[in-house]
């Protein structure tokens, strides 16, 4: 099971494919996943085991599969969209549309981004080339140059773009992230050339690639379904991008680290519940991803006595519903992070950023 649990992911992308081949109503398949997700996790509960893999290439089969999966979903919608929708009515028109646009937004965030992100993470050229190539369906073709160089570094401090603020809502949060990340990956990559001597916008620019990547993908899909394709998809990366810095939102919100010191278990939220860990390649058990980064998926430990946030799943769909996300699901357990897991230097940042989020002062001395 420890091996086979990681083909949810491609099950989920399946789905999507399934739905543009039958039209209809049927597009809605791929975004009705998040369903399957929250139910999963609702039923199996939390999954605090760590996995036994002892052959990590096998492990790795349905990261690589999922490359010919995402570009199989978009080909797919293409088809669908020469051959017609298969409906009718204006009204269902505007139905399959819709949900075309989701269940693309929804399949190039989740699985796709966990499964980038693992590849983003790896030294070697081709899963470098491939992460770059995954990020091209979220619309960020840089990401792995400022999550790597900017965010690994700079964790739960203010100075880092991917931590959300306290009582920052995720539609501000969406803008300021895909913002700071763009601003670090091109610092990053200007400083990167300049050291072997290459010109800013050399061949070699990662941006630049991302960019012709996304071109590459462009080209068969108007080849295949026409403008009207390119527009979808350009669409559905749009919602993707969306929701890809809303997931990101979850995973280190509220929380405070002194800048430079070192990265412990209680800076960043972990997610270990049963669907959301297989379906996320493991990225939920979030805590000692960021001690190492270089500790592959299947190795991650989970670390219980980290700060533990609900399901993603559901934590996501809370997020956009931001008095429901605070207080519900990120005030109490911030209050608890504020009271028995930060250091007495923290205990100060997260009076004073609970002061100026409008929160009650739960650190006032009695």
């Amino acid at each position: 099971m420890d091996y086979l649990r990681y083909y949810l992911a491609n099950l989920l992308t399946l789905l999507g494919i399934v739905g543009f081949l039958l039209g209809g109503g049927w597009v809605w398949l791929g975004a009705a996943t998040i369903l399957l997700i929250l139910v999963g996790d609702l039923i199996f509960g939390r999954d605090e085991r760590p996995r036994t893999v002892n052959a990590p290439a096998l492990a790795d089969v349905p990261l690589y599969l999922h490359v010919l999966l995402i570009l199989g979903l978009y080909l797919t919608m293409a088809w669908r969209v020469g051959q017609g929708w298969g409906v009718d009515s204006a009204a269902g028109t505007l139905g399959v549309i819709a949900g075309t646009v989701l269940s693309l937004g929804w399949l190039s965030a989740i699985p796709n981004v966990p499964v980038a992100h693992e590849l983003g993470h790896r030294h070697g050229a081709l899963a470098q080339f491939l992460a770059d190539l995954l990020a091209v369906f979220f619309g960020d073709p840089s990401r792995w140059v400022s999550h790597n160089l900017g965010h690994h570094i700079k964790v739960s401090t203010a100075d880092d773009s991917d931590t959300p603020r306290r009582g920052e809502s995720v539609y501000r949060f969406v803008w300021r992230a895909s913002r700071g990340a763009l601003h670090e990956a091109l610092a990053a990559e200007r400083i990167r050339l300049e050291r072997t001597g290459r010109a800013a916008w050399s061949p070699h620019h990662r941006l630049l690639r991302g960019l012709l990547m996304a071109v590459a993908v462009a080209v068969p899909l108007l080849a295949i379904g026409g403008f009207a394709a390119l527009l979808l998809a350009l669409a559905g990366v749009l919602v993707a991008k969306v929701i890809v810095e809303g997931l990101n939102y979850l995973q280190h919100y509220g929380l405070i680290r002194i800048p430079g010191q070192p990265v412990q278990d209680r800076h960043a939220w972990n997610h270990l519940w049963a669907m959301t860990r297989a379906v996320a390649v493991e990225i939920t058990t979030h805590s000692q991803h960021h001690q190492n980064s270089d500790v592959t998926f299947t190795q991650l430990q989970p670390r219980l006595a980290a700060p533990q946030m609900p399901g993603a799943a559901l934590c996501f769909l809370a997020a956009f519903v931001p008095p429901v996300w605070h207080r519900y699901v990120a005030r109490p357990r911030l209050r608890d992070w504020d009271l028995q897991q930060a250091s007495p230097a923290e205990q100060l940042l997260a009076r004073e950023a609970n002061r100026q989020a409008g929160w009650p002062d739960w650190l006032a001395q009695p």
